[in-house]
């Protein structure tokens, strides 16, 4: 959905945050000074405030223009870039973390973004055609990738060939993606600790940004999408990011969905570990009938369009 400037209560959320480069052209960062133009923009025409006070003002339908800014992933891209120009303009903010990546491991989805790059789309897919041809023939008529037509309409800022294989990628069996993802690291020759520590923050970056005002949710501890898991996997999750984060973020109650997706099993097992609010990938503004666990929010490229008209 298109940003509505009348909307008076809503989500903004950003992931990469730095300039394009040759190195990295499997991903769609948003440029640090495209950050700064949105991030001025929202203080200049919204109060920014956290997700909690979004909620309860379009709960009571509050007649001020309120804005949470969020960030998925816990990149260090975000310390480093956008974390001077949020103190610049006086934003509260959450940054939502992977905690797997405290622990040196990198998610699947930023695994498929850096073979990207290394290899480009086109390559990736047919790589992994003939991966599933040759170790799973059997899911090859569900799972193979094609390039010509767009099998899902979940992507909508990704071209035919990136949104089919990241559709593909979340919703094939975790042991054929990680599996295939794992052959092309080695293939590569990429070492998945150094890549972590490079892209990700660390405990004591995030406890800086708890130092400066800035707030930490959780995003899950091994990013997968919530919408197929049970309510007892979720359980285990949200205990082992917990334990991750219990000196730099103890008290945090906001959790983040991966690719924006829950089940109910899902967020009963969230609520039942302490989170008041779970937020989606819903491009809208708040209402006040929202649900707390399924709060929407625009999208960095829905708020360049606005600017760009």
């Amino acid at each position: 959905m298109a940003f509505i400037p009348s909307d008076k209560h809503i989500l903004v959320n950003y992931h990469y945050v730095r300039n394009p480069s040759a190195d990295w052209g499997g991903i769609h960062p948003c440029p640090v000074a495209e950050f700064d133009r949105q991030i001025k923009f929202l203080s200049e025409n919204y109060k920014i405030v956290s997700i909690p006070e979004v909620y309860t003002s379009a709960r009571a339908n509050a007649r001020e223009r309120v804005c949470a800014i969020t960030f998925d992933d816990g990149l260090r891209d975000q310390y480093e870039n956008a974390a001077p120009i949020l103190k610049k303009y006086g934003a509260v903010v959450i940054f939502f973390v992977i905690t797997r990546t405290l622990s040196g491991e990198v998610p699947d989805a930023h695994k498929m973004h850096i073979v990207n790059s290394k290899m480009g789309v086109m390559a990736l897919i047919d790589a992994f055609n003939v991966f599933l041809a040759n170790t799973h023939p059997n899911f090859l008529e569900q799972f193979k990738i094609p390039k010509d037509r767009r099998i899902t309409e979940l992507r909508k800022y990704d071209d035919i060939p990136n949104a089919n294989f990241k559709e593909t990628m979340t919703n094939v069996p975790a042991e054929i993606r990680n599996s295939f993802l794992d052959k092309i690291f080695s293939d590569l020759g990429l070492n998945e600790r150094k890549i972590s520590r490079e892209m990700f923050v660390s405990i004591e970056e995030l406890r800086d940004l708890k130092r400066r005002g800035f707030e930490v949710g959780f995003h899950t501890h091994r990013h997968t999408s919530l919408e197929v898991e049970t309510i007892e996997s979720v359980r285990k999750d949200a205990a082992a990011g917990r334990a991750l984060l219990r000196v730099a973020a103890p008290d945090m109650n906001v959790v983040s969905y991966p690719y924006g997706r829950s089940n109910d099993a899902a967020r009963a097992a969230l609520i039942e570990a302490g989170f008041a609010y779970g937020v989606t990938t819903e491009r809208r503004g708040m209402t006040g009938l929202d649900d707390a666990m399924k709060i929407p929010r625009y999208d960095a490229n829905d708020v360049r369009d606005y600017l760009n008209k």
